[in-house]
């Protein structure tokens, strides 16, 4: 019943209809989180930050992202965070902060491409917006730098840079 919940969160999602997606998203988190269903609870977490991007509610989209990075590093779920780094991407771009998502772009492709996965359509979709607006913010030769200082980070390093208290990205 959870993982359906979910599913009909990326369909409403898919078709632009947040507030339904939320909904679903909202409902599946607490039936997962009623059954200790761990990767279920940070897929979840993961769609609610998107959820939280498209109200511009930043701070919260962190958090959720944040959490659901956790609980992925937690079970060693590289794609789980790869996807978490390019939500994260999407945050820190919102936010002005482009050489930011530049080196968490970065990070998540190389996490990514380490486990020949990539991201799924909808989360695909708001990287390539993401990746759009680096580039154009930054230019070719500082988006060039940038990618692939992001990409040598092991995947601790971008945990952690990905999780900065806020003093910090500024950066």
């Amino acid at each position: 019943m959870a993982w359906a919940l979910n599913m009909l969160g990326e369909i409403a999602r898919h078709n632009r209809d947040h507030d339904t997606a939320e909904c679903y998203y909202e409902r599946c988190l607490g039936l997962a989180r009623e059954s200790s269903t761990e990767w279920l609870v940070a897929a979840v977490l993961h769609n609610l930050g998107y959820m939280a991007c498209y109200r511009n509610e930043y701070e919260r989209a962190r958090e959720l992202f944040g959490e659901s990075l956790s609980l992925h590093e937690k079970r060693l779920n590289k794609k789980g965070i790869g996807e978490c780094l390019a939500g994260l991407a999407r945050v820190a771009v919102c936010e002005g902060q482009v050489e930011r998502a530049a080196r968490l772009c970065g990070a998540s492709e190389a996490m990514l491409e380490s486990i020949g996965s990539r991201l799924d359509l909808m989360d695909r979709e708001e990287y390539e917006r993401t990746l759009s607006v680096v580039r154009e913010e930054l230019g070719d030769g500082r988006y060039e730098e940038l990618i692939p200082e992001g990409r040598r980070m092991s995947p601790e390093q971008a945990a952690e840079y990905a999780t900065r208290d806020r003093s910090a990205r500024r950066s």
